[in-house]
């Protein structure tokens, strides 16, 4: 019990351990227009905590049940699809970043590292790019957002044990 308790004690903090691991991002580079007027960018794709998903979910709700549909048309397909579409827009407004941070005053002084939005706001970003370009970056924020998953502490264990059980 003693050495649980001393274990614990000099284990590091939750808190220390998150301010050392941001959320996960990756700059991406993906090509726009026709194969004559073709164009590179460059952006920062970063995930987004739960508050921020949240955000984005409830603003894609309220557009969408603000306008043709009500919420109760949602079990409907179609209105799905569109509830679906309007929160990957509403998250990858929130997700899409400049490439190289910005200072910033915080609060309670001193400077903060941020990553301006590239998007204004979601019309900026539909009418900006088209629906592939919508879908290529839908699947960067996927993919990255599954590279920062948590890894389980006993997976590992588990297949060590399993391999040498078999020697």
């Amino acid at each position: 019990m003693e050495q649980e308790q001393a274990a614990a004690d000099s284990a590091p903090k939750f808190s220390e351990w998150l301010a050392d691991h941001p959320l996960p991002s990756e700059v991406v580079e993906f090509e726009q227009g026709e194969d004559t007027h073709r164009k590179l960018h460059r952006l920062r794709v970063q995930t987004l905590s739960m508050h921020q998903l949240d955000m984005a979910r409830a603003r894609a709700f309220e557009r969408v049940t603000d306008g043709a549909h009500k919420p109760a048309d949602l079990g409907h397909p179609i209105a799905a699809a569109v509830l679906q579409d309007a929160v990957a827009c509403e998250v990858l407004v929130l997700a899409c970043t400049t490439v190289g941070a910005v200072e910033m005053p915080a609060k309670g002084g001193g400077m903060l590292s941020t990553y301006p939005a590239i998007f204004r706001h979601v019309h900026h970003l539909r009418d900006s790019l088209s629906a592939t370009d919508l879908r290529w970056l839908w699947d960067q924020y996927l993919r990255i957002e599954a590279s920062g998953a948590p890894v389980l502490v006993g997976d590992e264990e588990d297949e060590e044990i399993e391999d040498e059980s078999t020697d």
